[in-house]
């Protein structure tokens, strides 16, 4: 326990000079009431990494779906969690703001791999830490051919997304279901 959570084991520790009954003024410090802590601490304080992934075809090349989504500034348009989008175009370092369930949460982030068109992946610097992955994969069936926005092929695309969170939350957001 103590070695994943720095400060549970601070407050442990502090709290362990109040088990002894002639130092126990306040009443409260008991084995019980310790382990209760404990849990409490590092259900607040512990992070875990929970994964979404989905996959998807649209009637359009990777190209133009690549080009479409390397087009971060464009990403709250068309994704309703997304506030907005900033991008250093000297850096290439982009802060990321989502607004969910009445929270809002900001981010740093860099693309790591840049494979056009077949992939990008990112990882976070800064903020909610977070990494993910998006395929941009050519897909004849995807492709309707009757349909005049797609000449050749349609494309899957493949997202999944890391997001490294506090275990009170992801236990919340495990018991809502699929984001």
């Amino acid at each position: 326990i103590f070695q994943r959570s720095p400060l549970v084991s601070v407050v442990v520790l502090f709290l362990l000079r109040f088990d002894d009954p002639k130092r126990a003024k306040m009443g409260f410090a008991s084995l019980p009431f310790l382990l209760l802590v404990v849990i409490v601490l590092q259900t607040v304080c512990d992070a875990t990494w929970m994964e979404s992934s989905v996959q998807f075809s649209v009637q359009s090349s990777p190209d133009d779906v690549f080009r479409l989504y390397s087009n971060l500034t464009e990403h709250p348009k068309w994704s309703p969690w997304l506030e907005r989008i900033d991008v250093d175009n000297n850096t290439g370092v982009s802060q990321w703001t989502l607004f969910y369930l009445g929270l809002r949460y900001s981010w740093y982030a860099k693309n790591t791999v840049v494979e056009p068109p077949r992939m990008i992946q990112w990882e976070s610097i800064s903020g909610l830490p977070n990494k993910g992955k998006i395929e941009f994969i050519g897909d004849r069936l995807a492709c309707n051919s009757s349909s005049p926005v797609c000449e050749d092929e349609g494309t899957l695309l493949k997202l999944t997304v890391s997001y490294n969170l506090p275990l009170a939350a992801a236990v919340v957001l495990r018991a809502l279901g699929p984001v």
